[in-house]
Parts: structure tokens; C-alpha cells; sequence
């Protein structure tokens, strides 16, 4: 039996499939969809901590890339360029609601919902706002740490030790 691992997309083949939605090829909405749905919806839930309204900044983000009014292959980061989408979209989330998350929303997601995503929370609940920055860009969207200390102008030593730091929270909560 083959197995097929999916290897990140480059940013040529992303910019590809940006120029496919720019001439309405409804095929490359799906690669998008398969590609990075899931990634952009567990960074927004992150944030948000509600699965409804992480589910719709994730696809927010995903129907402004259908719309993507620039040349695609000016595009030199699409992982940055995504990240950065999905922290606007949540930031335009908590502007509309004026920071308010209701309550209620959460608690009516039934425990079956939850039980695959419940260890993001409970990790989340853990960090601090730049490990979960950290975490998230490392271990959702498989981000170097090289690449995240060059991001965050920051020491790769001083990303690397915040990074042990998150694991020995991980191990300390499930142990």
C-alpha cells in the first residue's frame, strides 16, 4: 500500500493556484481548502477560543484569497501572508464585537465536538501571548524556529529556550 505524505506547498505553486482562483478555477479553491483551511482555523481558535467564529475567520481568509486583487507571484512569504490574514481577520472579529466573545456560544458546543481540539485549549490556557505566538507558528504551521527567531527579531537561543519552555509546560500539564 502507497503512502502519500503531503509536502508543504512552495510559493511558486501557491502563487499558482492564486492565479487558477484569479481565472475562476474552482479546482484550486478545494488545494487551498485541503492545504490550509485546518491550519488558519486552529490559529483563529486559538485566539478566539470559539469554534464557530474560528471556523468563520477561517473562511474569511480563505474568500479573500479567491478574491486576491495582486500579482500572486509577488507573493515571497504565503505562510507570512496567511498568518498575517488570520491575525487581521481576528483582529477585525474583535473590532466588530468590540472584544466581546460570548460565553454562552462556547458552552453550547457539545463535549463530543471538542474531545480532538480540547488539548489545544488546554495548551493555549498554558502560554503566554508569545509562546502561543511560538507554538502556533511552529507547531501548526511548521514553521523553522530558525525562521521564526528571524521573523520575530529575535535570538534563535532565545526562541529555542522559549520553545523547551513550551514543551516542559506540555509534558508538566498532561503528566
Amino acid at each position: 500500500m502507497l503512502v502519500f505524505i503531503k509536502r508543504p506547498m512552495t510559493n511558486k505553486e501557491f502563487a499558482r493556484v492564486i492565479e487558477r482562483l484569479q481565472a475562476k478555477d474552482i479546482g484550486a479553491l478545494k488545494i487551498l481548502y485541503e492545504q490550509f483551511f485546518k491550519r488558519i482555523y486552529y490559529t483563529a481558535l486559538g485566539v478566539v477560543k470559539s469554534e464557530h467564529d474560528a471556523y468563520d475567520i477561517a473562511m474569511n481568509v480563505i474568500m479573500k484569497l479567491v478574491d486576491y486583487p495582486s500579482d500572486p507571484y509577488q507573493i515571497t512569504n504565503h505562510i507570512g501572508l496567511l498568518i498575517t490574514m488570520t491575525k487581521n481577520e481576528t483582529k477585525d472579529f474583535f473590532r466588530k464585537c468590540d472584544g466581546y466573545v460570548n460565553v454562552e456560544d462556547m458552552e453550547e458546543i457539545a463535549v463530543t465536538d471538542l474531545k480532538d481540539k480540547m488539548w489545544l485549549y488546554d495548551i493555549l490556557n498554558e502560554l503566554s501571548d508569545d509562546e502561543q505566538e511560538l507554538f502556533i507558528a511552529h507547531c501548526i504551521w511548521g514553521i523553522k524556529l530558525k525562521d521564526v527567531a528571524l521573523e520575530s527579531r529575535k535570538s534563535y537561543i532565545t526562541v529555542k529556550r522559549t520553545y523547551a519552555g513550551i514543551k516542559r509546560k506540555i509534558q508538566h500539564l498532561y503528566s
